[in-house]
């Protein structure tokens, strides 16, 4: 196992004391987080990261804070509820994971402070109207510059080099700058005389049907990064790899559960980061003053047991480039 990390862009660090909120008959301040995957392994997984990211700033749940946590699981219905749910119970500030649970937490208000992570476009979606002040109420961790697409493209033509066409997947309803993504690819792409096809599902009933139509089009699956694609990961690695298809994915997990091959952001550290802004909102910082801040960790998954099933050979030099190697 080797592991690395690739600097995309720097944020600025995260200042100021490690102090504790609580105070002799002071009640914990309430925090609602609501995490776009289900109530499963990852999701659990993500809401210790968070609590990690609190007890580095001295905050712990059931002392400090009081942590409320919601699930959507990919479902727009299900974030909404939790929004309402946790705004009614009065929460004190809001961890919201994904664009569009983002989008719907900003619409339900605009007092209460958010802190988003796993936003891709946070400027061009217009929910900050500034990367270095904000504004407003909304403030955050984005986890992808579009550029990544070059990447992803430059790792399917490593791992099968006769490769001349390409699908990206992605929901165009909860992900609605998945084009960039295929406009990075597609510039990439051209340089290997590569074809670049989208496709789109948005209902995991879509997907098994749409991978079975892409196969006599395409060699090779990009799947964009997407609540929807995080949801149903499952679901795509297992169809994707019962039709032998070449594919990469955006997070570690995925490689994790049987997909071939991740590049992408490490989904935990931004949310243990998300906890720093948290701990200088509840200290009076408002949520506007702090910028969206880039990932700045950056991980290259590789499923060798599952390459070993599809007659895949990794190339050594790809191998070597890894930060985790799964067997």
């Amino acid at each position: 196992m080797r592991r690395r990390d690739f600097i995309l862009a720097a944020g600025g660090a995260m200042s100021g004391p490690r102090t504790s909120t609580a105070q002799s008959g002071r009640r914990p301040r309430y925090i609602g987080v609501i995490i776009g995957v289900a109530d499963d392994a990852e999701g659990r997984t993500r809401a210790r990261a968070f609590e990690e990211g609190l007890r580095d700033h001295n905050l712990i749940d059931g002392r400090d804070v009081r942590v409320d946590y919601r699930w959507s699981g990919g479902s727009r219905d299900r974030a909404h509820d939790a929004a309402v749910e946790l705004l009614g119970a009065g929460a004190e500030v809001i961890v919201a994971d994904s664009t569009p649970v983002v989008a719907l937490v900003s619409r339900a208000t605009s007092t209460v402070p958010i802190v988003f992570v796993h936003v891709s476009d946070p400027l061009g979606s217009g929910i900050v109207s500034s990367m270095a002040r904000p504004g407003g109420n909304v403030t955050g961790f984005s986890n992808f510059e579009f550029a990544i697409g070059g990447k992803w493209m430059e790792i399917v033509k490593s791992l099968s080099p006769p490769v001349s066409r390409v699908f990206v997947l992605f929901n165009p309803r909860t992900a609605p700058y998945g084009t960039q993504y295929v406009s990075a690819v597609s510039a990439a792409a051209q340089a290997f005389a590569i074809e670049t096809r989208i496709a789109t599902a948005q209902e995991i009933s879509e997907i098994q049907p749409l991978i079975e139509a892409m196969l006599p089009l395409s060699e090779a699956l990009i799947v964009a990064p997407d609540i929807f694609t995080g949801a149903h990961h499952r679901h795509i690695i297992e169809t994707a790899n019962s039709r032998r298809l070449v594919a990469v994915y955006p997070f570690k997990y995925f490689a994790r559960a049987g997909g071939l091959c991740s590049y992408g952001i490490d989904p935990l550290d931004l949310f243990r980061r998300a906890a720093g802004y948290v701990s200088r909102i509840i200290a009076g910082t408002a949520a506007g003053e702090l910028p969206v801040q880039a990932p700045t960790k950056f991980e290259l998954a590789i499923n060798v047991t599952t390459a070993s099933a599809l007659g895949i050979g990794v190339p050594p030099l790809l191998l070597a480039r890894a930060d985790e190697v799964i067997e």
